[in-house]
């Protein structure tokens, strides 16, 4: 149902922030910020504020909920909200560009690191 497109990374006040086309069935109906001065994501809405974010409220609850990290029971488990939800989709979408600008060059793991050649494995 939503989706993330154009992240654009940069520093802010305190570490790494980003920013983010949020679409909604294939329709862009959002800019989403970390800003990097703590607090919540920015939604900067396209069109049709109201409608979009109560959508995306409504949305959200229906995922399964969010796992404390204090216990492991599961009865401090907390609803998913959409700064959670959006910030998941962003760093899925981080680590899929990562892993496919390494995936272009020839790559080997050795005692925790990664060392890259210009090489494509085939080469």
């Amino acid at each position: 149902m939503y989706e993330i497109k154009n992240v654009k990374t940069f520093h802010g006040h305190d570490g790494g922030c980003w920013e983010a086309t949020l679409y909604c069935e294939g329709k862009r109906i959002a800019i989403v910020t970390e800003d990097g001065w703590g607090g919540d994501l920015q939604f900067h809405w396209l069109n049709k504020f109201f409608y979009h974010n109560q959508t995306l409220n409504a949305f959200v609850l229906t995922l399964p909920k969010w796992g404390s990290r204090f216990n492991d029971d599961g009865e401090d488990d907390m609803d998913m909200t959409p700064d959670i939800y959006i910030s998941n989709l962003v760093n899925a979408f981080l680590t899929t560009k990562d892993v496919k600008k390494v995936l272009k060059k020839f790559a080997i793991a050795s005692s925790g690191k990664i060392y890259t050649w210009n090489a494509k494995p085939d080469d």
